[in-house]
This record gives structure tokens, sequence and C-alpha cells, in this order.
């Protein structure tokens, strides 16, 4: 049998690359693992799907469920869920807040922004609490990181 997208070299399976090398067909156990590397591994960043499976794929792997595995696995991952990007972000109506760059950026990933009034004291407090575990949670991932 030939096949213009496969190959195989020795005992092992590879598909040919549009502008890549050649990429290595993988088993369903061995899917598991690069995901599970890639995704959590000492290199790992929990990325989101469409990010891991283009690592995956620059590493030199490839299986047919490719991106639905990336997506399972993501749905399943605590951190990812904890800590994902939320769906709404509650603020005050400063000036970083009311910026064009700054809207566009939360258009971009989806979430609904909700500016406060200033005289409603309530949700101004909800927006300072919100703040204050975005910018724990900055210095955690930042570290001591200067800039």
């Amino acid at each position: 049998m030939r096949s213009s997208k496969f190959i195989i070299i020795g005992d092992e399976l590879f598909k040919r690359g549009v502008s890549s090398p050649l990429l290595k067909c993988l088993t369903a156990s061995q899917a598991a693992y690069v995901i599970r590397e890639i995704h959590q591994g000492i290199c790992g960043m929990h990325s989101g799907v469409r990010s891991m499976a283009t690592r995956v794929l620059r590493v030199g792997y490839y299986w047919p469920t490719l991106k639905l595995d990336c997506q399972s696995y993501i749905q399943k991952c605590k951190e990812c869920q904890q800590f994902g990007i939320p769906h709404t972000l509650v603020t005050d109506k400063g000036r970083q807040f009311i910026a064009q760059g700054f809207e566009d950026f939360l258009r971009e990933l989806g979430i609904k922004h909700l500016p406060t009034s200033v005289k409603h004291p309530q949700t101004n407090g909800q927006a300072e609490a919100a703040n204050k575990v975005i910018f724990r949670e900055l210095k955690k991932r930042l570290g001591n990181v200067k800039g």
C-alpha cells in the first residue's frame, strides 16, 4: 500500500507534514504520556488546546485525535479549570480599565467586562477584591521579575 500522507520507516509509522519534517505517529498510551509531559511536565505550562496541539506537532508527534485529546485533557486538569480565563471581569472605571486596548484584549479572550458605578461601594468592593486576587496571582506567577 502507498499513501501520500504516511510513510513507514523501519517499524514506525510517520505522517508527512506540509511544512515540517516527518511526524512520528503515536499509540494511545504514547500520546497520553506526551500530552501529560507537555502540559504539566518539567517544562509544562498548562497551555490551551490550540497551543498544546501545536507544541505536540512542533516536537514531532502526531495521532488522529490530537486536538480532541488535548481538549479532553485540559478539561480534566484541575489547575486549568480553577485558574483558567475568567468568563467575566468586574472592575472600577479607572482609566486603565476603560481604555480601548484593554477592551480589545478582553474581547479577544471572550471575557465579559462589567465596569462598576463609582457611587455603588458594594460593587466597587467586589472589584477591589477581584483585583486583589488578580494581583496576587500575577505576583505568584511572575515572582521577582522586574519590568
